[in-house]
Parts: C-alpha cells; structure tokens; sequence
C-alpha cells in the first residue's frame, strides 16, 4: 500500500444540517472549523447497522417541508444537506474513501475542496457507499469532514464509507476498478503462481497482483542459467491493466524440469501506450518455481481427473490431501476437474485461487491443471473471473485443444446453462462456435497423427434422464466421431459413474457428491501400447479399470 495514505476509522457520530441555506461554500467553511463550531444546531445522527451513514429520509422534517414525486414517493426536491464528523488521524498524509449520494455532491476536509460531483453528479442508484473512490488529505490528530448534498429527483440518501486499505478487500467493491486505481501498483504476488495450459513445448503461468501492473517471466533448464524472458503481451502492449495474469512459456524442451521466477513492474514505463523497450526496473520475487514439461510427441504420460466437488475449501482440501495420499497425485503430468468444482462463485478468489489452486504448487513445485468450465461455475456474482484464471491465454475462450505427447485433446464448454445465467439464445450461439471450432481443429495435423483423441467435457453425451443438453451434447459428439475415430469422452454433472462404449468410444462419467461421499478419481496411463483406466475411492480401493486399445475405431 502507498505509504501516504493513512487509516482511520469511520466516526459513529456525524451531525446533519438540512435547508435550502446550506451552501458548497458553505460547507467548504464549516469543514474549516473546529467540529464543535461547525455542528452547532445540527442534528446528531449515528452509523447505520452496516457501518456507513446511509439516509434515505429526513424525517425530523415537517410533511410541508416534502414533495410528491411522479411516483407518488416523498423527497426533499431542491433541499441541501451537509454531514459533518471529526476523525482523527494517526500522521500526516491521504484518507482513501468511498461514498455516494443522490445526487450531487461533494467532500470537504479542513477547508479544502477534495470531491466534487456538483456538476455530474453520482451517476448510478440506488445509492451505495461504494458508488465513487477518492481521497483526502488529514494532518495528524483531529480533522472536519463535510459532506455536501443536493436532493436528487428520486430521494435524498447519502453513504460514505472509510474501508480497509488492505488487497483482499478490493474486489468486494461495486466500482472495483476506480478503487484499484487509487493504489499505485503493488510489486507482490496475491495468489498463485499455477500452470494451466501444458501442451506440447508450452505451459501457461498464472497468478494474481493486488492491483494491476505489467509482468514478466524468466524461465530456464533446472541447473542451467539460460534464462529466458516473456512479459504478459496483449495486441503489442504490456498489460498494464489486469491483476489476473498470465504469461507463455514457449519453446519448452520435452520431459525437463524447468525452474522460473517472476517479475513485476511497479512503474508504468510505455511510451504513449506503445511497446518500449525491454523493461527494466523489475521488482523480482525472490521464490524460484519448477515444473517438468510435457513429454516428447511420442511419448506416453499419466494424468488423474475429477469432477464435481462442490465443496468448501478446507473440504475439498482434506478431500485431495486423501486421495493425495491414496494415489500420489504429484506421480501424474497434470491434473484435470471436469467442472463444478464450487457449489456457486461467489468469493472467486478464496474459493478457487486460494483453496483450489495452491494444492498443485507443493513446496514451488508446480504440477500442470486443466480445468473444465462446468455450469457451477456460471453460477455466482464473480463466476466470470474463472475466465480470467482458466480460459486458453491465447484465445481468451473457455474451450480449447492441445496436443499433449502422444494424445489429442479437445476441452469443451458445453454447459447446462439455465436460464438464470445467460440467455437461451447465447447457448445456443456458444453451441455453434464449438462446433464451428471443433470441426476445424480436427482436421489439423497435430489432431490427425496423434496416436489417441481424447475429448473433455463438463456435460457428458451420455444421459439416461435425457437431459436436453446431454442429448445436444450426443448429437454433436456423433458428427465429430463420424469425422475422426476418437478414443476417449470425460464427463461429469450426472453425480453418477457411468462407464459405456457408445458406437465404439469409450464415454466415462465420473460420480460427483456435495458432501463428498460420492466423489472418485480416475487414473488414467496413456502409453503407446492402449490407455489403462483405473477409477477408484477415497480410500484407494478401485472399483472400475479397463483398457483402451489404439486401434480402437468408431
């Protein structure tokens, strides 16, 4: 955090003067006084029960003093208030607050104008504390504070609100973007690092700022100094715009460990927008990370997928520290979920950044995740950052496909998408562009001389209920295997372990539990030889296992 900006706490007692002779100077001149000077006559009032002051009604006010708007509702149309409080500081320097207000206003400290929205007003309702960021300056011990307002057309409410200055907190904030703003970039890591995106010579590495700042990545053969450098590039400019980032490491040899380190930027050096130079005032953190890289094209690799978790953190922690222990997850290439690893995302952040993603990074040993877009994950007010974390660097979808040593993969995003979160028609829309998409990339080289195809998917083509988008799911999954022999579809959503060969592909759908009691794991060996498929409990017992054959066709 800036070290000019001071902490103080929100003042329980504000005084409320409210008539039409309350000016902007006015208050300017009262925030110059003593507190006990500029309240005097002024009504007392107190924080509401969510620690802001919020008043929708005036009511020591007498009914001719209110007007009817068109609605019928009471307000105060052309009446002025202005909200006063002492708060005291511990030094010198800034105050960072947010507020609102219906609907013009401004803010005053010790004399000195510090907000004004007298012109544009606050721009949105209804009203809330955290509607606009800004700061003001306070000299140690005591300070005035006024709060001017005009009625607004629909009410007269104000908010204000002194938070704490503390990362984590950001994010909580309706106008995030504004409140990020008033930080200088922050040179330390929030969550992560993870990998998402191993393929064949490339791996993508993630992890979050606590606010926005451009990023780089040096990367080199474990024991070597061959360091190599990729900075976080979008369109030609360094991203100085994002907190989630993430950075391709290309060129990777096959089958080595590789150790990286990370680097940030605090200072914005672009020239008017456009690349510069190398940058180099570079905060470097001081860990070092390894991982290995995907093995050789013809070679064979093992990976363990789930799905379907639905659990808290510390649940689904000590769920994957078991089967951790059963199955030595750290003896695979990669990890895959299949989706709904959240009931709802409402807590981005803490439910997948911090208790999901920290299990693949043992000790800065990093193990490679893929993660399936499931309709959990459209579910929740910050579901749409699992883009941000997840989605292909590349392309900025939440579906893609890699070659991965000898196989051929295909991650889908056909989800069973309600209503409620995201309209019928954009389905139906992100249908298409899948199939568009998939029609395309099966025809590539990389796809047609892999020794096996595999396809990942949250909904499975398989459903004994017929549930509409299992059945969509089928039907397109058909045509792709009428086009391509593929060997291999992981699914999950049902809560049931299916396992059934459908026109000579093997569809596997894996249980899934809200209270894990359900949930398995399924080992899955890919050698030149077939796929050895090992399903098994928590407690390291396999219930299911079989082979898949290359010269399996459809």
């Amino acid at each position: 955090m800036n070290p000019d900006f001071v902490t103080i706490s929100l003042p329980q007692q504000w005084f409320l003067l409210a008539d039409s002779s309350v000016t902007p100077e006015r208050a300017c001149e009262l925030s110059s006084k003593s507190i006990s000077d500029a309240a005097s006559g002024a009504m007392p009032i107190s924080l509401n029960e969510e620690g802001y002051v919020n008043l929708v009604e005036i009511t020591h006010l007498s009914d001719s003093e209110w007007s009817l708007d068109k609605r019928g509702k009471k307000i105060l149309q052309g009446k002025h208030a202005v909200l006063l409080a002492e708060v005291n500081a511990p030094t010198d320097g800034k105050v960072l607050a947010t507020g609102g207000a219906d609907f013009f206003w401004a803010i005053y400290c010790n004399g000195v104008p510090c907000f004004d929205l007298l012109e544009h007003g606050n721009g949105g309702t209804p009203v809330t504390a955290t509607d606009k960021v800004f700061s003001f300056p306070v000299h140690a011990g005591k300070n005035t504070l006024a709060f001017f307002v005009k009625c607004g057309m629909c009410g007269w409410a104000a908010a204000i609100a002194f938070p704490e200055l503390l990362p984590q907190n950001l994010r909580r904030f309706s106008r995030r973007r504004e409140f990020l703003n008033a930080f200088p970039p922050v040179p330390e890591l929030r969550y992560g690092p993870w990998l998402t995106h191993a393929r064949n010579g490339e791996v993508a590495v993630r992890f979050t700022t606590p606010s926005p700042i451009a990023v780089a990545v040096e990367y080199a053969p474990v024991g070597t100094e061959d360091w190599e450098r990729r900075y976080e590039i979008w369109n030609g400019y360094y991203r100085w715009d994002t907190e989630y980032h993430a950075v391709i490491l290309d060129k990777l040899l096959p089958a080595t460990d590789y150790q990286f380190r990370i680097l940030l930027f605090p200072e914005d050096e672009s020239k008017d927008g456009h690349l510069p130079e190398p940058l180099q005032k570079a905060h470097v953190i001081p860990d070092l990370y390894t991982f290995r890289s995907a093995p050789a094209p013809d070679a064979g690799f093992r990976f363990f997928v789930m799905s379907d978790t639905h659990l808290p953190n510390a649940s689904r922690k000590a769920m994957l520290q078991q089967y951790d222990h059963s199955y030595h997850l750290a003896s695979a290439d990669f990890f895959a979920h299949l989706g709904d690893s959240s009931s709802s995302l409402e807590y981005f952040d803490d439910e997948l950044l911090g208790g999901f993603t920290d299990f693949f990074n043992k000790d800065n040993r990093l193990q490679p995740i893929c993660l399936v877009h499931g309709n959990h994950e459209y579910s929740g007010r910050e579901g749409h950052l699992w883009n941000l974390c997840f989605s292909d660097p590349k392309t900025g979808l939440s579906y893609c496909a890699f070659r991965y040593g000898i196989a051929f993969f295909l991650v889908f995003d056909y989800w069973t998408g309600r209503e409620i979160d995201t309209p019928p028609s954009n389905r139906k829309q992100h249908f298409i562009s899948q199939e568009d998409w998939a029609r395309a990339v099966i025809q590539s080289e990389e796809c047609k001389t892999a020794t096996y195809r595999i396809a990942l998917n949250h909904c499975p083509p398989q459903n004994p209920s017929r549930e509409q988008t299992c059945v969509i799911c089928a039907n397109f999954f058909q045509t792709l295997f009428d086009t391509i022999p593929f060997h291999l579809v992981l699914g999950g959503h049902l809560h049931k372990y299916l396992h059934q060969n459908l026109h000579g592909v093997d569809i596997l759908t894996l249980d899934g539990g809200e209270r894990a009691k359900e949930v398995n794991i399924t080992q899955v060996d890919v050698t030149p030889e077939a796929i050895h498929i090992r399903s098994g409990k928590e407690d390291g017992t396999i219930f299911d296992s079989f082979d898949i054959l290359p010269s399996d066709k459809v």
